[in-house]
C-alpha cells in the first residue's frame, strides 16, 4: 500500500482506461467491437459508431 501511494503522489499512475466512462455500456461496446475487429466481422469506422452510440 505504501508502493501505491507513493506513485500516487508522484503522479506516475493513470485510471483504468474505463474508469471515466460515462456509463457501463461503453465498456462492454468496447470489448465487443475489440472482439469483432479482431474476428473481421466489423471494420473501424463500424466500431468507432458502435462505441458512440454506447456513449450517448
Amino acid at each position: 500500500m505504501v508502493e501505491v501511494a507513493r506513485h500516487q503522489r508522484e503522479g506516475t499512475t493513470v485510471p483504468f482506461m474505463d474508469q471515466r466512462w460515462p456509463n457501463s455500456e461503453v465498456q462492454q461496446a468496447h470489448f465487443a467491437q475489440v472482439r469483432a475487429l479482431f474476428a473481421g466481422t466489423t471494420d473501424i469506422d463500424r466500431a468507432l459508431a458502435a462505441m458512440d452510440a454506447a456513449y450517448h
